[in-house]
């Protein structure tokens, strides 16, 4: 576990270096997208007793989780566009934990029953367990994704942006690029008011390593679209290695790489070219 401050704690998990946070308030914790493994939820309930309320920050089973000791009738948010979708895809993101088990070995006795209780907050300040918050939407990688910015603290939490591990990663092709771009604004307003960013998945980082990120990760966004369609005709492998060159960015292996082609790939989809 990582103290990040005097009463934030993250917790990477060992599965895709996803982040849980907990935030002490002054009724009891803040959860904010509590996982991955059975040991590790375990050891946040260890931790974080009592729970008072979880936060989570998009739709992908990763960051839906919830365990028993954490309670049952323990109060649980999300924006309200998160929540939708949720409900949407509620036998999909069912249907991921599961194959998640199979594949990696995540708890597949977990209790969905757990699940999807989010109640739904607007993109405004809120009051969480006695903790001051604000709800930002910051959409592109999945629809309704929303950062928690803690201003008393100078902490946000963006969900899957700003990641040392991963590129950026959306699903809807050039239209998430366009979202993901304007996100990167708000990220940037974001950062201008923080201490520590805390993205879904790899290392926090202070204000410089967080500007860092998000200029890489704009030159990425605004780069992908042009370069592809320039290189139709080349395999979507070509392409995905050759844009990583061209911007001289190290996220070549592992998680970030089959982010990277999947984007790819779904813009070759797009312009009617074969991965």
């Amino acid at each position: 576990m990582t103290q990040l401050t005097d009463r934030i704690t993250v917790l990477q998990s060992a599965f895709w270096a996803t982040n849980s946070s907990i935030v002490s308030g002054p009724v009891g914790s803040l959860l904010i997208d509590p996982g991955v493994l059975p040991d590790e939820l375990e050891r946040i309930a260890d931790v974080a007793t009592p729970v008072a309320a979880g936060f989570c920050t998009h739709a992908h089973w990763d960051h839906v989780l919830w365990h028993e000791r954490f309670g049952t009738n323990v109060p649980r948010f999300a924006y309200s566009e998160t929540v939708i979708n949720m409900r949407q895809n509620r036998d999909r993101i069912i249907r991921n934990i599961t194959n998640s088990a199979e594949l990696w070995g995540v708890d597949a006795a977990m209790n969905t029953d757990l699940l999807f209780q989010e109640q739904p907050l607007s993109d405004s300040s809120a009051n969480i367990a006695g903790i001051a918050t604000i709800v930002v939407p910051i959409p592109g990688h999945e629809s309704g994704q929303a950062a928690l910015v803690l201003p008393e603290d100078k902490v946000a939490f963006v969900a899957d942006t700003l990641s040392d591990i991963e590129t950026p990663a959306f699903y809807e092709g050039s239209e998430s690029v366009e979202d993901y771009l304007k996100t990167m604004d708000t990220l940037q307003l974001i950062i201008d008011r923080a201490d520590w960013i805390v993205p879904g998945h790899g290392a926090p980082a202070d204000r410089a390593e967080a500007q860092r990120r998000l200029d890489a990760d704009r030159r990425y966004l605004e780069a992908i679209g042009p370069f592809v369609a320039a290189r139709a005709g080349e395999s979507g492998e070509e392409i995905a290695r050759a844009l990583l060159v061209e911007l001289d960015d190290p996220r070549s292996e592992g998680l970030a790489w089959g982010m990277h082609l999947h984007n790819v790939n779904q813009l070759l989809a797009e312009q009617g070219n074969e991965a």
